[in-house]
């Protein structure tokens, strides 16, 4: 085939396109530029090689093609065109060989334009008898078997002089592939690629929540003799070898990639990606071009697998892909799953016909993003060596990671090539650099000391001061000591002493700490029983313990089993005896003095069988906490703690013990019919404590609110995972005066021990480091095989050290199963976690999740069996299985439909049709049509105020455009350039600007003689990232960020005006609503004032933008008077096609082929593909709408500029990059607990749920119950989990709708829908059962407050409907100013002073 034949171009192939496409994403790096530099010793003629090389090129023409577009395709074209071979003469430099380094990295590095070459040739002369061949080859023409193939034609040519006639072959065989998408497979073969299709994804040091980038290491590593002799002996083994010996040694380092990922991740699944050659026709054999394939390799692994086990398996799985391969098979693989990737290169070189030369293969710095590790086996130089030169993504494994990388690999080979039958997951990856301790242990503060004695202590050194407040009462340390001593000669009564335990069963009230320090002072062990335990689990709580007696008062001594022996707090309070003196009551608090290895106390947590499990928690343990904590969060200083949560929760030993050892006080929380997460806002409201312990779910409740000048300096955070956003948000609700830490301890280590305090510039992950182990405290993290895990590799937390718990109360065996021997500390027991956690490069730990089924509910931690043991007790129950579901609120999404007219999407908000397909917002347009279109002007209109900008005679430029390379804004642009005025072009670089839009940009700028100018940040991925979170879509994100970057830009250059291209549809979806049109006499000064507001409110909204790029410009009103805003097509009501004509014949526009559309920008689709999974509408419906309904686009045009054909593949390797995992059909989501179950007699949830409420205490209730014929199982029985419904999916019978029928019905139920997410709710909806919580409650009725509605927090729940709620607030006043449900959701994000503010402006439009 000659290039003459092919004058039209051929289409890409497969992997062409996605080369083409990674390009595109990344039009500034060189991720596929592949190079080799040879160094030839000896004396070279240059003009001779010249020749040599134009006779390669003329032999091979398919290195002179091309890439450009045509006709909206991307084709390639062969242009025959000569290759100049570039000499360059470095002898005379002082260092030749330096100078070549540099010249050669510069050059692999240099960025080709494919629309003109893809290949560039060098030769560097060093001196005489050295030279250096360089060859650089765009990845789209090529791939490493190609250089094999020139560097032979270029030495044979070179040595025949040119003698031999040259015949131009162009590469049939990939012009053929670029024709079709795959080559025929059988029916087998499809099997296997469609089992293979998405592979699992590996998550490598935690990497795959990174946000990606392109920049790349490269390490070289020449194996050893000793490692070449040892990988030549494995593929030799039955299990590796086949037919040739360079496939059985890919199976082999293949093998050792699987078992590297396979020993830092525990996954049972790995895929790995293999480049295959796939040079299947024997004409293309010994032709250059792209024929690779990037096939993946999955393998399934057992635990005890051993590297003979592995190689079976590979081998199998190898020589299976190999005979499926056929040309554009990659097409149908999940690529941007395969973060390994695995190329084996077997050619080799060779020298310079006689001339000795050693080969390079030069790195660019960049590749492709999802790659996370690339190892590349290459035999250059010669068959007898290897190299492997592996490249490690940056941004995924960045600094000492990488390194750290592949020592982890080399230590897999040596351990694997050394002891084939060895498990897998024994193999040993620490070094002395790696350690297996993820942080040292420090000193123990000492387990001699006593708490009790610590308290008795404080009080003798200050009789006089609070020890506790309940309102207004107060125990002074001097009264706390005379009560503890009176309960303790109390307990004499119950034979308490050491080895006995005595409950505590009292509600939180100032005899409490006495009855508990009373207990500790007669030698025995206290059992703290929350006072809202249901009777049987009080009941098994007193009984299992044994205990001698309970302090209790007399309420709650009515709820005890009969014949527990009781000591009640009223009697002993009500004594009447002589004031004891401190000394005294001290030496009877002391005098039992009970050994450090005593217990101090037994808590129960959830357990496994169905009943609750004591910890028991020595006297040593208890003071190595307490007199840490008190060190490290008072620092000898008397703070306040309250005490609001449960004494049956450890984290609330804390706020119990700590402050009585320093001199602090209590300030104590009782507790109420409501709530419990409602006391913490009285404690904030108070404002009477220092520091709070608390749950990250306790915390989210402060969210939003100003507590800039509260009291409150440190919250110590405990209990559940505390997401970084959430302590970002309160840092600010503090305005950063708060010290936030995170304490990290399961129950058996002691409330605490291992601690973080947060730091924004350190918390960059989802979630807040807990940090390093406490006094005393070792961590460490292991293997299923109990192999050491080094830093960035996920291991199991084991804890060991003196705060350790002594074990279970009465359970021998689980003790002994949790409680096992550290192996690193002869003679020392640790506790194994259950959590998953991995260590940073400065022995910080990242929590992980759990391994098992153990979940935490708010801080709760719950065994799911306990939940399911206590259903199986109800007669009519067959079987249940407990777990927990990422709760979506909003209801299962409608089919859409579309109105007839605008063509707006019936899943938009506010937006209903009748039955005739109308939908209401063009039903309502028809009434205000005219008024509406008052508000937009005439060109005449533009022209007077152009005029009067130019008369400003603004020092630089009369006014900037937003240009964003798209059809709207550059009409906009040639019509302000004709109207006279000097324009400064704006456009935002998001990393994602087209080249078809890049193009258009400066090709009309040059035009019309447009100064232009291009914006950028650092900071846009995680701007993106958080307005898929908020919006999900990317413009909101790169909206806000043009408008930031553009109005600093104008003030910094006097620009007194900026012109915006927003169309009028976009007007109403963002800033314009029904009701400024509803009045009779239509306000346009009052309309431009509420858009004004509203500009000011949006540049104050704390997001993504604000933080990042600075919104202190935006905090006074002057930046807003100084520059103005103009939105061009308020002025211009030219149509789509009027516009489109007006390009065609002024402009060289055109529209944008690589992005579907004509919008400028790459990651569009991802914004549209994210809004229609989460939100189950194209985001560009509501303003392509208006268009319509505005007369701007016709419905037909509009709809089809939505049809988007959005590639899915590009799509997740954009949403891959990014860290974002799209929520499909998402409203706001949390996790709750769920409960399946069978039954006989149709067992209805009600009355599941009323007899799981006397069994189960309030944390443990499950959410949802879900009664279903059967529970789905596996083939081996076991119930298979995954085929569960979705809470929401098994709903029963649609309910019954009554809508609200008042206007304080109306407003509430218009908050419940922007606060659960739906779309509609009924008057006797049930705001729990729509997916509400305490916390969502709280925000309700914050919210109905600030519209007037007077409520209390508890009256939410006590009634739960808005019939029963609404009469509650009949008599007080709905102000007009309430926002209505569109505008509610529209100003979700921005402050409550802020949205009172734009309410009370909309109110003046309804009056």
């Amino acid at each position: 085939m000659t290039a003459a034949a092919i004058p039209e171009g051929l289409p890409l192939s497969e992997l062409q396109l996605q080369i083409w496409a990674g390009q595109q994403r990344d039009p500034d790096q060189p991720l596929y530029n592949m190079a080799i530099a040879s160094t030839i010793n000896g004396v070279l003629d240059p003009i001779r090689i010249a020749h040599a090389w134009a006779q390669v090129v003329q032999q091979f023409p398919d290195l002179t093609s091309i890439v450009r577009q045509c006709d909206g395709e991307i084709r390639r074209f062969v242009t025959g065109q000569a290759i100049a071979l570039q000499t360059v003469d470095l002898s005379t430099h002082a260092d030749p060989e330096a100078a070549t380094n540099r010249l050669i990295n510069e050059q692999c590095q240099e960025m080709f334009d494919v629309g003109q070459s893809l290949c560039r040739v060098m030769l560097i002369r060093q001196s005489e008898y050295s030279s250096t061949w360089f060859c650089c080859i765009h990845h789209l023409i090529s791939d490493a078997g190609s250089f094999a193939i020139l560097w032979q034609a270029l030495v044979d040519a070179y040595e025949s002089a040119g003698v031999e006639p040259v015949v131009p072959r162009l590469n049939a065989e990939l012009a053929a592939l670029a024709q079709s998408s795959i080559a025929p497979q059988s029916d087998e073969a499809a099997r296997h690629w469609q089992e293979r299709a998405n592979p699992s994804v590996v998550d490598i040091y935690g990497s795959s929540t990174a946000p990606a980038r392109t920049a790349s290491r490269r390490i070289n590593v020449p194996l050893d003799q000793r490692r070449l002799d040892g990988l030549v002996s494995a593929a030799q083994t039955t299990a590796a070898r086949t037919f040739s010996p360079e496939l059985s040694q890919s199976i082999v380092l293949a093998a050792i990639q699987v078992a590297f990922l396979y020993r830092i991740t525990e996954q049972s699944e790995i895929s790995i990606g293999l480049l295959v050659s796939n040079r299947q026709l024997s004409s293309a054999r010994d032709l250059p071009g792209l024929h690779i394939e990037i096939i993946p390799l999955r393998i399934m692994i057992e635990r005890n697998d051993s590297f003979s086990v592995l190689l079976n398996k590979m081998r199998a799985e190898m020589l299976s892909a190999l005979r499926f391969t056929v040309p554009g098979v990659s097409a149908r693989i999940a690529q941007n799953n395969l973060a390994v990737v695995l190329n084996v290169v077997p050619t080799v070189l060779g020298h310079f016909g006689s001339l000795s030369t050693t080969h390079e293969w030069l790195h660019p710095g960049h590749s492709d993003r999802q790659h996370v590790i690339r190892l590349h086996a290459n035999r250059w130089n010669a068959r007898d060596e290897l190299t492997l030169a592996f490249d490690f993504n940056q941004s995924r494994l960045p600094g000492t990671l990488s390194t750290s990388a592949l020592a982890h690999w080399l230590a897999c080979l040596d351990d694997m090539l050394a002891q084939p039958t060895k498990p897998i997951g024994r193999i040993c990856i620490t070094t002395p650099d790696l350690p297996a301790v993820a942080a040292p242990p420090t000193a123990a503060v000492g387990t001699t000391g006593c708490v009790l004695g610590s308290i008795v202590e404080t009080a003798r050194r200050h009789p006089e001061q609070t020890a506790l407040a309940q309102g207004d009462e107060r125990l002074t340390y001097e009264q706390l000591l005379h009560y503890s001593a009176r309960m303790s000669l109390s307990l004499r009564a119950l034979s308490a002493g050491p080895e006995q335990r005595v409950g505590v069963f009292l509600p939180r009230c100032l005899e409490l700490m006495p009855a508990i320090l009373a207990v500790l002072g007669s030698g025995a062990t206290y059992v703290p029983i929350d006072a809202t335990q249901p009777a049987e689990r009080l009941k098994f709580i007193i009984d299992n313990s044994q205990l001698c007696g309970v302090i209790t008062n007399h309420a709650l001594s009515t709820k005890l089993p009969t014949g527990t022996q009781t000591v009640l707090v009223e009697t002993v309070w009500a004594e009447q005896c002589a004031r004891m003196e401190p000394d005294t009551a001290a030496g009877l608090l002391l005098t039992a003095n009970p050994p450090a290895d005593s217990p101090a106390y037994v808590l129960y947590t959830s357990g496994s069988t169905g009943q609750p499990k004591g910890v028991v928690v020595s006297r040593a343990a208890f003071y190595n906490y307490c007199r840490w904590a008190a060190d490290f969060y008072d620092r000898n200083r008397a703070l306040t703690f309250p005490l609001f949560t449960s004494i049956g929760f450890d984290l609330t030993v804390t706020s119990m013990f700590v402050p009585l050892m320093t001199g602090g006080s209590i300030r104590v929380y009782p507790e109420s019919d409501a709530a419990a997460e409602l006391a913490l806002l009285d404690v904030m409201a108070d404002d009477a404590v220092d520091i709070v312990k608390l749950t990250p779910a306790h915390l989210a409740l402060l969210q939003g609110q100003d507590f800039s000048h509260s009291r409150v300096g440190q919250f110590v955070v405990g209990g559940e995972d505390f997401k970084r956003e959430l302590a970002r948000n309160i840092h600010q609700s503090f305005a950063g005066k708060v010290c936030m830490h995170n304490e990290y301890g399961p129950t058996e280590a002691t409330v605490g021990c291992i601690v973080h305090t947060y730091d924004e510039k350190v918390d960059i992950g989802q979630s807040v480091l807990i940090g390093k182990p406490v006094a005393g405290m070792s961590a460490y993290l292991l293997n299923s095989h109990q192999q050491a895990q080094p830093q960035g590799v996920v291991g199991e937390l084991y804890l060991a050290g003196p705060s350790l718990a002594d074990g279970y109360w009465q359970r021998t065996d689980l003790s002994v199963e949790k409680f096992i021997d550290d192996p690193f500390v002869a003679g020392r027991k640790m506790y194994r976690t259950g959590d998953l956690a991995r260590a940073d490069a400065n022995g910080n730990l990242v929590y992980l999740g759990r391994t098992d089924d153990q979940v935490k509910i708010k801080g709760v931690r719950i065994e799911l069996g306990e939940i399911e043991a206590a259903a199986l007790t109800h007669p009519a129950l067959n079987q249940c299985v407990a777990g927990t579901a990422d709760i979506q609120r909003n209801k299962v999404l409608a089919p859409e439909r579309l109105c007839i007219r605008c063509g707006v999407s019936s899943r938009s908000p506010e937006t209903k049709l009748d039955e005739t397909g109308l939908c209401n917002l063009c039903t309502g347009f028809d009434k205000y049509q005219a008024r509406a279109h008052g508000y937009f002007k005439q060109m005449a209109d533009l022209e007077k105020l152009a005029d009067q900008i130019k008369q400003l005679q603004s020092p630089h430029y009369d006014c900037m455009m937003l240009l964003s390379g798209g059809k709207d804004s550059t009409y906009a642009l040639a019509r302000l350039v004709d109207l006279g005025l000097k324009v400064l072009a704006f456009t935002l670089d998001n990393g994602y600007i087209s080249v078809s839009a890049k193009r258009n940009i400066h090709q009309v700028c040059a035009t019309l003689g447009v100064d232009h100018r291009f914006g950028s940040t650092e900071a846009m991925n995680e701007i993106f990232v958080d307005s898929l979170n908020r919006y999900a879509n990317v413009c909101n994100g790169c909206f806000k960020t043009i408008y930031t970057l553009s109005m600093k830009l104008a003030d910094e250059m006097s620009i007194p005006f900026i012109v915006t291209g927003l169309s009028r549809g976009q007007f109403f979806e963002t800033r314009l609503t029904a009701e400024l049109f509803t009045a009779d006499d239509v306000d346009i000064e009052a309309i431009d004032d509420t858009v004004l507001s509203a500009r000011k409110a949006y540049h104050r909204v704390d997001d993504a933008p604000a933080r990042l790029l600075g919104a202190e410009a935006f905090r006074s009103d002057a930046i807003f008077e100084k520059v103005r805003f103009i939105d061009f097509y308020r002025y211009c009501p030219v149509t789509l096609q009027e516009m489109l004509d007006y390009l065609d014949v002024h402009l060289p526009w055109v529209r944008p082929t690589d992005t579907g559309r004509s919008t400028n920008c790459l990651i569009n689709d991802v914004g549209i593909h994210v809004h229609k999974a989460e939100r189950g509408y194209h985001n560009y419906s509501l303003p392509y709408s208006w268009d319509v309904r505005l007369g701007h686009k016709q419905r037909d045009a509009a709809l089809d500029e939505l049809n988007d054909d959005i590639d899915e593949s590009y799509v997740h390797g954009v949403l891959n990059d990014l860290g974002y995992t799209p929520k499909v059909n998402n409203g706001n989501r949390e996790e709750r607990l769920v409960l399946y179950y069978t039954s006989t007699d149709d067992l209805a949830p009600d009355t599941l749920r009323a007899w799981l409420k006397d069994r189960l205490p309030p944390g443990m209730m499950p959410a949802y119950l879900i009664p279903l014929a059967s529970l789905p199982l596996s083939a081996n029985g076991k119930v298979l989990r995954s085929a569960l419904p979705a809470p929401e999916q098994a709903e029963h019978a649609p309910r019954s709708f009554s809508p609200p029928e008042t206007d304080i019905e109306r407003t509430m139920a218009a908050l419940w829908c922007q606060l659960l997410d739906i779309r509609e709710v009924g008057r006797d909806d049930n705001f729990f059962e729509l997916g509400g919580d305490s916390l969502l409650a709280i925000r309700f009725v914050a919210r109905l407050n600030q519209a007037g509605v007077l409520l209390k927090a508890a009256d939410i729940f006590e009634h739960q409907t808005i019939r029963a709620l609404a009469p509650l607030a009949q008599d007080r006043p709905v102000p007009i100013s309430a926002l209505t449900p569109a505008e509610t959701a529209r100003f979700a994000s921005i402050s409550d002073t802020q949205r009172d503010r734009l309410s009370a402006l909309l109110a003046k439009k309804r009056r």
